[in-house]
C-alpha cells in the first residue's frame, strides 16, 4: 500500500465519527481505483454505509458516483444505472449541473454498452443540457464525441460526422484538454493522417502545458494520447517511447498504466515477444484486482496476438474466455465482435460449420442492435465460408449485402474526410490571418518609430520604402492565399483519388468472387484453369488498389510488398495443386510509381503461375519458387526461379513454345526493358529495366 494509502487508513482507523469515517473510506476507494478496481469497488460500497453523516452534498454524489463506475466496469449496467440515479437526485436537488451532466452521461454509457441506442442518445442529450449550464465544455465536447459514436454504429453517417466535427471545433478552444482520440468505423485509420498530424500538433502543446503544471497523472494522459494518436495511423515505432514515458507517470500518480497499449503497439511492429509480455502483464494485473471489462479486454487482445502469430488454437481459448464474460455483462456489440473474431480462426483451422454457425450469430446480434459495422463485417465473413462450403446462392447474397453495407461506409468515410479538411483548413486560415494581423502590426509601430526618429529626408525615404512594401506584401498576400486554396484542393482531391482507389478494389474484388463462383460451377479442368489464371490478374491489379488506398502516398508503393503479396496469393491459391511449394524472398525495399508495379505485378502473376502448374513433377521433393529484386546502378533486377524437374524445352524456344509473348511485351514495350531465360537447375526468369524510367501507355 502506498504511502498516502497508508496514511488515509491510519485516519480512518482513528475516526471518531461517521462523517469522518464516510469521508476517508470515499477517498480510499478514490485512490483505488486506479491501482486496485476490486479493492475500490468494496472500499467504495463501504463508504456508502455512513453516507448519510455527510453535509456535503458533491461529496455524496462523488461517492454514489464513485460505486456506479465500478460496478460499470464490471458489466453490472442495471446496479449502476440504479445509483446515477440516486446520484442525480442529489445534484438535481442541490443544482449540482457539471454532476447531473456526468450522471446522465454515465447512465449513457450503461445504455451504450447494452446497445439500448435511443435510451443512450436521450441520456446524452440530457448530459448536453447539464454541461451547458455547468458552462463545461470539455465534458460537453466528450458527448458530442459519444453521440457520433451512436449513429455511427446505426450507419447515419451525416449525423455522426456532425457530432464529431462539433466535438473536434469544441475541442480547439479548451486550454490544456486532451482531444478525445475517438473511434468511429467512418474514421477510417492510415487514410486520417490529415487529422491525426494536427492532433499531434496539439496534444504537443497540451503535454507543454501539463508539465508546467508538474501534474503526473494529466502528464501521463497527454503522452498516452499523443501514443494513440500515433497508433491510429499505424506509427507503432513512434507510438511506442510515448507509452513508456505515460508508464512512468502514471506509476508517480499511483495509478496502474495501460500496458494493452503497449501490446498493441508491439503487435502491430510483430515483435511478438514484447507483445506477449505486455499483454500478459495487462491480463494479470486484471485477473488479480481487476474488473471483468478489463479482463475480457485483456483475454481479447491475448487472441488476437495469437491470431496474428498464426496459433489459432490458442487464440480460440482466449476468445472463448472472452466472450464468456461479454455474454454475461450482455456487452452486445463485443459478443457480435467476439464471434466474429472467433469465426475468423475457425476458418483458418478447417473448422468451417462451426465459422458458420458462430458468423451467423454474429449477424443476427449486430442485426438486433442496428449495428452496421459489425453486419458489414459479418457478412465478407459469411460470403467466404458459405463460397468455401459450395452455398452459392448464400454466397453470392452475403457479398451482395457486405458490398452495399461497405459502400454505405466508405461514403461516411468520404464525407468525414471532406468534413474534417474544411474544418482544418478554416482553423489553418485562422491562424494565418492571426499572423498577417501580428505583422501589420510591427509594420505600423516599426513605422511610428522611424517617423519619430527620422524628420524630412527620412519620411520620403520611408514612402519608397513603405510603397514597395505595400506592392509586395500585397503579393505575399495574394500567393499565400492562391497557395492556400491549392492546397485545399489537392487535399480534397487526394481524398477522393483515395476513395476511387477503393471503389476500384472493391469492384475488382465482386469479380474476383463471381468467377470463384463459376469455378465452384464448373466442371472442364481446362476452364478452370483459366479462370484462376484470369482471377490472379484481377487480384495483381486490386492489390495495387488496395494498397494505394490504404497508402498516404498515392503516387508510388512499395514493390518489394506488393510482390510478395501477390506470389503468396498465387501459391495459396492453387489448392488443387498436390506440391508443398516453398517461397523465397530476397526483395529490398524499393517504391515504384503505379504503372510499373501493376505491370510487374501481371508479369510474377504469368510466371509464378507458369511454375506451380507445369514445373513441378509429383514426386519432386521440396519445390520451390524464389523472387529476388534489387536495384544496381540505377536499374532494378527482377529475377523469377523455380527449382522445377519437369521436361522443359530448349532455352532458345522457350519463349515462343511456353506462350510467354504477353510477358514479352510487358517488359518491352510498357517497362522499357530487356529479359532473359536460363534453364539450369530448374527455369530462371531475369528481368532488368532503368529505375527512373516510365511506363509506355
Amino acid at each position: 500500500m502506498s504511502q498516502s494509502l497508508v496514511e488515509l487508513q491510519q485516519r480512518l482507523d482513528h475516526a471518531d465519527h461517521d462523517s469522518l469515517r464516510f469521508k476517508y473510506t470515499f477517498l480510499i476507494s478514490d485512490a483505488c481505483f486506479g491501482r486496485n478496481p476490486r479493492l475500490a469497488q468494496k472500499t467504495g460500497i463501504e463508504a456508502l454505509r455512513y453516507l448519510g453523516s455527510s453535509n456535503s452534498p458533491i461529496l455524496q454524489v462523488r461517492a454514489i458516483q464513485n460505486v456506479a463506475n465500478r460496478y460499470w466496469e464490471d458489466g453490472e449496467y442495471r446496479k449502476s444505472i440504479a445509483f446515477q440515479q440516486q446520484s442525480l437526485r442529489i445534484a438535481e436537488r442541490y443544482n449540482l449541473f457539471f454532476w447531473a451532466g456526468k450522471a446522465y452521461h454515465l447512465m449513457g454509457l450503461d445504455h451504450y454498452y447494452m446497445a439500448n441506442y435511443d435510451s443512450t442518445l436521450y441520456y446524452y442529450e440530457q448530459a448536453k443540457r447539464m454541461f451547458k449550464l455547468a458552462q463545461d465544455s470539455a465534458y460537453l465536447s466528450k458527448v458530442e464525441n459519444h453521440i457520433g459514436l451512436v449513429y455511427d454504429q446505426l450507419g447515419e453517417n451525416e449525423l455522426a460526422i456532425d457530432h464529431i466535427i462539433r466535438s473536434i471545433q469544441m475541442q480547439e478552444n479548451i486550454p490544456g484538454f486532451n482531444i478525445i482520440s475517438f473511434s468511429i468505423q467512418s474514421a477510417g485509420g492510415p487514410n486520417d493522417s490529415i487529422l491525426f498530424n494536427f492532433r499531434i500538433e496539439e496534444n504537443n502543446k497540451n503535454l507543454a502545458y501539463e508539465i508546467s503544471r508538474k501534474d503526473s497523472f494529466n502528464i501521463a494522459q497527454s503522452l498516452r494520447s499523443l501514443g494513440r494518436d500515433h497508433l491510429n495511423i499505424n506509427a507503432y515505432r513512434k507510438a511506442i517511447p510515448y507509452f513508456l514515458k505515460s508508464a512512468t507517470y502514471y506509476e508517480a500518480a499511483e495509478f496502474e498504466p495501460f500496458w494493452e497499449d503497449l501490446g498493441e503497439a508491439y503487435l502491430g511492429l510483430r515483435q511478438f515477444d514484447s507483445a506477449a509480455y505486455f499483454s500478459n502483464r495487462f491480463l494479470s494485473n486484471m485477473l488479480d484486482h481487476g474488473l471483468r471489462n478489463n479482463i475480457a479486454l485483456g483475454y481479447s487482445l491475448k487472441g488476437k496476438i495469437l491470431y496474428v502469430q498464426e496459433k489459432f488454437r490458442e487464440a480460440l481459448s482466449f476468445y472463448r474466455k472472452a466472450l464468456r464474460l461479454h455474454e454475461a455483462m450482455g456487452n452486445q456489440i463485443r459478443i457480435a465482435e467476439t464471434k466474429i473474431a472467433m469465426a475468423r480462426a475457425l476458418i483458418r483451422t478447417g473448422q468451417y460449420h462451426d465459422a458458420q454457425r458462430l458468423a451467423e450469430e454474429a449477424l443476427a446480434q449486430a442485426k438486433s442492435v442496428h449495428s452496421v459495422p459489425r453486419q458489414s463485417e459479418a457478412y465478407e465473413l459469411l460470403a467466404g465460408i458459405y463460397e468455401h462450403l459450395k452455398q452459392n446462392d448464400k454466397a453470392l447474397f452475403s457479398l451482395s449485402q457486405f458490398h452495399t453495407l461497405d459502400k454505405k461506409l466508405s461514403e461516411g468515410q468520404a464525407g468525414l474526410q471532406m468534413a474534417k479538411l474544411e474544418f482544418l483548413f478554416s482553423l489553418k486560415r485562422k491562424e494565418r490571418e492571426l499572423e498577417d494581423l501580428l505583422q501589420e502590426n510591427l509594420i505600423n509601430e516599426k513605422a511610428i518609430e522611424t517617423k519619430n526618429l527620422q524628420i524630412a529626408l527620412a519620411a520620403t525615404l520611408l514612402l519608397v520604402i513603405a510603397g514597395a512594401g505595400i506592392l509586395y506584401y500585397s503579393r505575399y498576400r495574394q500567393n499565400k492565399k492562391l497557395n492556400s486554396r491549392l492546397q485545399l484542393s489537392n487535399k480534397q482531391k487526394e481524398g477522393l483519388l483515395h476513395e476511387i482507389h477503393h471503389r476500384v478494389k472493391n469492384n475488382l474484388q465482386i469479380i474476383s468472387s463471381l468467377i470463384n463462383l463459376k469455378m465452384r460451377q464448373s466442371a472442364s479442368p481446362e476452364s478452370n484453369d483459366t479462370l484462376q489464371q484470369l482471377n490472379g490478374r484481377i487480384y495483381s491489379m486490386g492489390l495495387v488498389h488496395e494498397k494505394l488506398y490504404l497508402n498516404e502516398n498515392i503516387q508510388s508503393i512499395r514493390l518489394d510488398e506488393y510482390l510478395a503479396d501477390v506470389s503468396n496469393h498465387l501459391i495459396s491459391s492453387f489448392e488443387k495443386s498436390e506440391h508443398s511449394i516453398a517461397l523465397q524472398l530476397k526483395c529490398h525495399p524499393i517504391e515504384i510509381d503505379v504503372d510499373r508495379a501493376l505491370t510487374l505485378g501481371l508479369i510474377t502473376n504469368e510466371l509464378v503461375t507458369n511454375s506451380i502448374k507445369y514445373a513441378f513433377t509429383p514426386d519432386q521433393p521440396n519445390p520451390g519458387i524464389a523472387i529476388t529484386l534489387a536495384q544496381v546502378d540505377g536499374s532494378i533486377s527482377v529475377q523469377i526461379a523455380d527449382n522445377g524437374k519437369s521436361e522443359k524445352p530448349p532455352s532458345g524456344t522457350f519463349k515462343k513454345s511456353f506462350g510467354s509473348r504477353f510477358v514479352d511485351q510487358l517488359v518491352c514495350t510498357k517497362l522499357n526493358g530487356e529479359w532473359g531465360v536460363k534453364m539450369e537447375d530448374g527455369l530462371q526468369v531475369n528481368i532488368k529495366f532503368r529505375m527512373n524510367g516510365t511506363t509506355k501507355s
